[in-house]
């Protein structure tokens, strides 16, 4: 599955954690904008949010779903980071 991961930035007092967590759990990933990234996993939705609510306040939010299909247009991205979406998102 592709799965989007996205989060508050504010009041992130250990962001550093937070990413090299994720880059470890899912090495095949697309982080293109602060806070947000895609991944490929078998995990659910509900299981990586899980494991990254601990690096999280109480007051800021996590958005954590499946964007696997077709349905996904973007802009504004370099070559690189365009490349993997069309790879893995179509």
């Amino acid at each position: 599955m592709n799965i989007l991961i996205s989060y508050d930035l504010h009041n992130i007092e250990d962001g550093d954690s937070l990413e090299n967590f994720l880059r470890k759990k899912f090495p095949n990933c697309w982080h293109g904008l602060a806070g947000t990234w895609i991944v490929i996993s078998t995990l659910s939705p509900a299981q990586i949010k899980d494991s990254v609510m601990s690096f999280l306040k109480s007051d800021q939010g996590l958005l954590v779903m499946d964007v696997s299909g077709s349905y996904v247009s973007w802009g504004g991205f370099d070559v690189e980071r365009s490349s993997w979406l069309k790879k893995m998102c179509i």
